[in-house]
């Protein structure tokens, strides 16, 4: 099957525009899930499939770049992965990425889409370094046809729209 390229650049902004809701919805401040979950106090639970084996070895052996890109995502995962329920703040912390040994946690590749790379703003002020990194990836590294950033954001959408599905579905409730 052949990939117009029209379609995945359809695709790409899809993924883009979402930065904005992703970054309301999961770091606003406050995050928009905390405030419409403050009356129904669910526990929302973020199911991701942890990091496998073979990540980890090649973390110690010093890897270049890792993206975990589909491996988050349980529903996307291998088999065999192992998937573990995190709270907010871990979700937030946990590691979709690794350059050069920096660790970009799914708060930076949220924030990064949205604010620099045109999610919300294009070129706003972001940690030089991170952001030459983050920028040399996607310029270099296509993940499934997609920027390797957009391609975690994609991930890290389908772990957020599983967690908020009861939340959306008690609140919708009569």
């Amino acid at each position: 099957m052949t990939v117009k390229a029209a379609e995945v650049e359809n695709v790409e902004f899809e993924i883009l525009m979402a930065s904005p809701l992703l970054r309301e919805l999961l770091i606003g401040d406050p995050p928009l899930m905390v405030t419409a979950n403050r009356e129904h106090h669910l526990k929302v639970r973020f199911a991701v499939a942890r990091m496998t084996a073979l990540e980890e070895l090649q973390l110690k052996d010093g890897a270049v770049f890792l993206a975990r890109g589909d491996g988050l995502y349980p529903g996307t995962a291998l088999p065999n992965a192992e998937v573990v329920e995190l709270n907010h703040d871990q979700f937030l912390r946990e590691r979709v990425m690794v350059l050069h040994g920096t660790t970009l946690a799914i708060h930076d590749v949220i924030d990064y889409v949205a604010n620099v790379a045109g999610g919300v703003h294009f070129g706003a002020v972001a940690a030089k370094e991170r952001r030459a990194l983050v920028e040399a990836v996607d310029q270099q590294v296509r993940l499934g046809g997609l920027q390797a950033t957009l391609h975690a954001l994609l991930a890290i959408g389908r772990v957020t729209v599983d967690a908020l599905d009861p939340l959306v579905r008690h609140i919708d409730a009569p």
